[in-house]
């Protein structure tokens, strides 16, 4: 297969996953999806154990010791 036939290949590949995805959403059910995730979040903040920190200021102890590398 060479270049042009690939390009093409993906362009059709595109709007077929473009409508398929179209369909998805359409037929969610929106309302059940929020439940279930909403579930989920409530049993991970019921059995996560509660951390001190975010970690976000041991991420930027890392990126300031990157700058000076």
């Amino acid at each position: 297969m060479n270049l042009k036939q690939w390009a093409l290949t993906w362009k059709q590949a595109g709007v077929e996953l473009s409508e398929l995805r179209r369909e998805r959403l359409a037929s969610t059910d929106t309302q059940a999806s929020i439940e279930a995730l909403s579930q989920a979040s409530i049993w991970a903040n019921n059995t996560a154990p509660l951390r001190g920190t975010s970690g976000l200021v041991q991420q930027q102890a890392i990126f300031a010791k990157l700058r000076r590398l």
